[in-house]
This record gives C-alpha cells, structure tokens and sequence, in this order.
C-alpha cells in the first residue's frame, strides 16, 4: 500500500515551503505531488524551484508527480500546462484542459486528479481510454460508492488512490475570496492568502467553524480524517492520500507508515470530533464524524 502527499494547497514562503519538502524527503511517503494548483498569481516559486524540490525527492527515493492547476482561465495558464507536458515528469490533471493537452502530446501513464470529478464508471472508462493509469476519486463518494467503482478501475488498469486526511477542496472560482473579504481586487491582492498557511476561517453567526478561504479555493473547515479507517480504505484502495497541512502532515505519514508497518500508532487529533470529519465515507453531510466502527 503506497503513501502519497497531494500538492501543498496553501500559499507559503518559498523558504516554507522548501523546509517542508526537506523534512518530506526523510518520511515513509512513496509519491509526491507538487506545484501551485489553486492560484496563478502565486508565484513565489518558479518552474527551476520545484524542479529542484522534484529533484531532492526523486534522490530520497520518492516518486514525483507534477500536478496542473484546478481552474484554467488565461492562456498564460495554458502556456504553463504545456511546460509541464513537456518537462518528461509523471503528471496530474485537475483541469481538462490539461487532459486535453495530455491527449494532444499522446501522453499516457498520468493521474486524474480528484477535481476531475469522477463520479460514475462511464467517466472512469473515458479517462482510462484518454491515458489515465491513477485515479483519485472525489471526497464526495461513499464507501459504497468506491465499492462498484474501484474494481472497475481495477480491470482498466487504474490505481485507486483515496484521500485519507486533510482539508476538503470545495470550490473553486474566478474570483477571490480572501481578497474580496479585505476589499482588494484580485489581480492587486497582496498576496494575502499568504497570511493564512491553513486558510481563513469562516465561523457562522453561533461562533462555529463553517469554512476555510483559501484564495479561490474553498475548502472544509474541519480536517477530513480516515486514518482511523484504514483497514476499510486499504480493502478498498492501492494508496492513500494525505492533503498538506501546516502541522499535522508528518504525523499523518507516521500514523499510515505505522499501520502499514503492523506496529503501534500514537494518540493523535484524527479522531476528534470536534476537528475531524467523515461523513461522506458513510454517505452522510461531510461535515459529520460517525464514530461507530459497528
């Protein structure tokens, strides 16, 4: 069962955000995405920054993939789509422009990414049959659900790699909410996502956390949480994913590493209903925690 660490959602420093991957290269995990995926305008590293970030991980014995941005909306965008078709790295799709850049340079071998929003096996066939060899399937489908899916992907020859811990992508939308909430347009932003290194959150008028603003990105305000399901997700998938956060990330790797190594995991904030979430595994409101393991 491999461990995967999805793209870095947030906008942090350059030098953040190479110490972070500099600690990545010492964990368990086997695959490692990265790249900007939320905003164009984040470009406090450039395509030689995370090459050199590909470049330190491939030498700590990790596979690395290059994901493509979520929400195409300028050929400048496009322009840098082309460059990572082009840079001879595994790539991630999350946008089917980039699909159809795929498909165009006859590229095979490359990821769905969970916003493709692959919800049924018709969809799953198409991508299969467009180069598709991994799939992530979207945080909104239940157990149920992946049970008729997944030996689908299976018999096409597709990896199945299912989200295990860390905020849930949302939306995303041309415009930009942590921008607009300061009154700033979103082409003079100031950059003040960066601010927030897990997002903004949102709490309701009774004070309770509703969502997280992360740019154009909206996100969960609670951290979705299988880790203490991972004999249901591994019956199920050949890897786990683990979306980046700010503080927990290493400890989530340890937590998988140990579950796969058979050895004892240490108490961790995973199963706190007041942080975590579950619920669409059940086929519930994501936003809920079933603690019942019946």
């Amino acid at each position: 069962m491999e461990i995967a660490l999805a793209p870095l959602p947030y906008f942090w420093t350059k030098q953040a955000t190479f110490e972070f991957y500099a600690r990545i290269a010492e964990t368990a995990v086997d695959r490692v995405y990265l790249g900007e995926i939320v905003c164009p305008r984040r470009q406090t590293l450039k395509v030689a920054d995370w090459l050199a970030i590909a470049t330190l991980l491939r030498d700590a014995g990790k596979t690395v993939v290059l994901s493509g941005y979520t929400l195409i909306e300028s050929t400048s965008q496009i322009k840098w789509l082309r460059k990572l078709c082009d840079s001879g790295w595994p790539l991630e799709a999350n946008d089917l422009t980039m699909v159809a850049l795929l498909e165009a340079a006859n590229i095979s071998d490359w990821t769905a990414g969970a916003q493709l929003n692959i919800y049924h096996g018709d969809t799953l066939r198409t991508f299969a049959a467009m180069g598709a060899s991994r799939w992530v399937p979207h945080h909104e489908l239940s157990r149920e659900d992946l049970s008729h899916l997944v030996p689908l992907a299976h018999s096409l020859g597709m990896t199945t790699e299912i989200t295990v811990w860390g905020p849930l992508a949302l939306a995303h939308s041309s415009r930009c909410f942590t921008a607009r909430r300061y009154g700033r347009p979103k082409d003079d932003c100031g950059f003040l996502c960066q601010q927030w290194p897990e997002g903004l959150l949102i709490e309701t008028q009774e004070g309770d956390h509703f969502l997280r603003m992360n740019g154009v990105q909206t996100q969960s305000a609670r951290w979705w949480s299988l880790l203490d399901r991972l004999d249901e997700v591994c019956a199920l998938a050949d890897a786990v994913r683990i979306v980046p956060n700010l503080n927990d990330t290493i400890a989530a790797i340890e937590a998988v590493a140990a579950w796969r190594d058979a050895t004892p995991t240490p108490d961790a904030p995973w199963i706190d209903p007041q942080r975590c979430c579950n619920g669409y595994w059940f086929g519930k409101a994501g936003h809920e925690w079933i603690a019942d393991h019946g």
